[in-house]
């Protein structure tokens, strides 16, 4: 890995295999690359992320910083089939992937009720708005598109699969007057 190839050189590379078709469907993944292996192949790590849909050069440049030492690389792949066959390919090539999946179709309701907890019981214990619960709820309830999304919607998530983990980090935490003094 010490030998860096040019994004010349590696497209004549490239060039030289016949080229792997692109995926044509599959969803977008949030992929984050956090650390190689000694026996890391960096090349075709590079030709996989550009058959999932990045660019040659993005593709390179990614592979490139983890192997300069980069903590961990975020990007979105944009066609990929398989997010578990992925992963699992890119840790036979020697990196380490997590594939982050956005909360997606949260229920709120759904996961609130399921945990045996009334609204207010809720927003005390997960420290969340209990206005903002009740709109959400309501909003579920009478068909409306307003649902959590991004980080809320995440987070709504990581309480449904963690419960009691998100509890303790939830109570534990500092509350913002806190933070803010």
């Amino acid at each position: 890995m010490s030998k860096q190839l040019s994004l010349k050189d590696l497209k004549g590379r490239l060039e030289q295999i016949p080229a792997a078709p692109q995926n044509l469907s599959g969803s977008k993944e949030h992929v984050v690359i956090c650390g190689f292996e000694k026996h890391a192949n960096a090349y075709l790590a590079i030709k996989l992320l550009h058959k999932n849909g990045l660019t040659l050069r993005k593709s390179k440049n990614l592979i490139d910083a983890i192997v300069a030492g980069s903590q961990e690389e975020a990007f979105i792949l944009p066609r990929v089939e398989d997010p578990n066959e992925l992963q699992s390919e890119l840790s036979k090539l020697g990196f380490h992937v997590r594939i982050v999946t956005p909360g997606r179709n949260v229920s709120v309701r759904r996961i609130r009720e399921k945990l045996g907890l009334t609204q207010e019981q809720f927003a005390v214990l997960y420290r969340v708005e209990l206005r903002s619960l009740q709109n959400y709820e309501a909003n579920e309830a009478s068909g409306g598109h307003r649902k959590p999304a991004g980080l809320t919607a995440e987070y709504f998530s990581m309480i449904e699969r963690y419960p009691d983990a998100m509890k303790r980090f939830a109570i534990s935490s500092p509350s913002r007057e806190e933070v803010f003094d």
